[in-house]
């Protein structure tokens, strides 16, 4: 990500993006996880997923969503750091996860 998400101008163009956008955004960078993943590059699979959780905890802060919203970023965040990051107790495949997110990311192809 060439602007982080602390960086005050990219939280104010994230807030105006809608949920799809930014949806699609966060899914990129957890197929770029699943992908280093499969290629077995610990590094750049922790980086591409701490991306992701650094957008959905940006996401969560956003002012338009509210509590259940932000409950479903949060429940998004554990489980990324499960999967990639933990023990998979959760037991999430890639297959589980380009289900929730490849939605989004085909909408956008689209548009």
């Amino acid at each position: 990500m060439e602007n982080r998400p602390h960086n005050e101008e990219f939280r104010e163009k994230w807030f105006r993006m809608p949920v799809a956008e930014q949806m699609a955004d966060i899914g990129k960078e957890v197929a770029e996880a699943i992908r280093w993943k499969e290629k077995g590059d610990h590094q750049k699979t922790r980086n591409f997923c701490n991306s992701a959780i650094e957008l959905l905890i940006l996401t969560e802060e956003d002012p338009k969503y509210g509590r259940c919203a932000v409950e479903e970023f949060n429940n998004a965040v554990e489980e990324l750091r499960d999967y990639f990051l933990g023990d998979n107790i959760y037991g999430t495949t890639d297959k589980v996860l380009m289900h929730y997110y490849g939605p989004f990311m085909s909408r956008r192809r689209e548009a």
